[in-house]
Parts: C-alpha cells; structure tokens; sequence
C-alpha cells in the first residue's frame, strides 16, 4: 500500500496492519475495549442514549491507561460537568466532514472547559477526552495520548482543546482517504468487530508507540 501524508511532514502508511492489529489485540486491555467500544455501538443502534451509554464508558476508558484518577471521572460522571460532557459527545455525533472556523473554536473551548476542572491532569485533558469518546464515538475520535498526537501533528498544540481538535481533523482526513482500503483490513480481522477510523487509530498507535511492545514487525511469521 503507498504511503499518505498526514500533512506533517509524516507519511503514513498501512502495510502490515493485519499483523499490528493481531499484535495489539493480544494485549488484554486493548482486546476487552474493543469489545467494549461494540457493546456500546451495539446499544446505540438500539436506542441507548448518548448520557446511558456515558455511564458505560466512564470504567472501560482506563482499560487503555487513561490518565483520568477515580475522583476525575466521578466529577465528570455529575453536574456541572457532565452536561457538558454530553454536549461534546452530542457534537462529536453530528460533526460535519469539515469543520468552519465557528465549529472548530466551539468544540476546542468545551474541551478547554471541561479539562480546567482536572486539576494536575489538565495537561492531559485531550487524551481522557478522546479515551472516553473513542469509546462512544469510535467512527470520528481516535485515542489521543501524547506520541499518537505527535505522529499525527509532529507539534501539537499544548491547550487541551486545539490539540483535541487538530489531532481530529488530521486524524479524520486520513480515515476518509484511506476508507477503502481500512475497511478491507477491519473485515480481516476476526479478534473484534472494527469500523475503518477503528483500524487506522489502532495502527497508529501501533506505530507511534506500540512496537516497543513486541519483534519487529518484518520479523514476525505471516499470519
């Protein structure tokens, strides 16, 4: 497959993605996210609503590392914040392909917002954002921690919300170029039901810190 630039100067490509995501979905808590993430796509074609399907996901975001604290995600799970909360998830649903200057500033303030009430973790507010909403919105948000926001923007902006936003847009370009060819791939892969922005998140992180876990991967018996 030939490469795609991510406009960072980085070019990304899918080749090796059915041994990468193997490889990942031996990691027991990316194996059990995953069956997460589709437990939740399953009760939100039945009519669960987006505030239920919260509740949900709250335990499941630190099944990958989250580094959200229990008293974090017990105030977000309450008011004042989880109105907001719901009112992020509620834009991530209905976002358009591309997103105007009105939407891009509205949606980096509410994330803004929302991680000035994380204490010391404020820093980190981007990645428990998108750990919780690649759970309920796994079509749209990737899961952003520190080296996936780096391959995707080579500089991240450092504010919680531009840098949710960035990584997004990037991130979605990518998944709509590449639709095709990650859709293919997810129908190979028979350890967890994946949609197309599922497998390109996923082979991100494998190439943005997940080969430090296992062989290189030219090394590895073809499956």
């Amino acid at each position: 497959m030939t490469g795609y630039d991510l406009g960072s100067g980085r070019s990304f490509s899918l080749e090796h993605a059915d041994k990468k995501l193997t490889l990942r979905a031996g990691l027991p808590g990316a194996y059990l996210y995953d069956q997460a993430t589709h437990a939740l796509r399953q009760a939100r074609a039945k009519g669960l609503s987006l505030d239920t399907r919260l509740s949900l996901a709250f335990a499941s975001s630190w099944l990958v590392n989250s580094p959200a604290p229990s008293p974090t995600l017990r105030a977000m799970a309450r008011p004042p914040l989880r109105p907001l909360l719901v009112a992020i998830g509620e834009a991530l649903e209905d976002l358009p392909e591309t997103l105007d200057e009105a939407s891009r500033a509205e949606l980096a303030g509410a994330v803004d917002a929302l991680s000035a009430s994380f204490g010391d973790k404020r820093v980190q507010g981007a990645e428990i954002v998108s750990k919780l909403f690649a759970l309920l919105v796994p079509e749209t948000v990737p899961l952003l921690p520190d080296p996936a926001c780096a391959y995707l923007l080579t500089e991240p902006p450092a504010a919680p919300g531009p840098r949710f936003v960035a990584a997004l847009e990037v991130f979605r370009a990518a998944t709509f170029a590449l639709y095709t060819d990650l859709v293919e791939i997810a129908k190979g892969h028979d350890e967890a039901v994946l949609d197309a922005a599922q497998v390109l998140d996923r082979v991100l992180w494998f190439d943005s810190e997940g080969h430090r876990h296992f062989p290189k991967i030219d090394e590895l018996p073809a499956p």
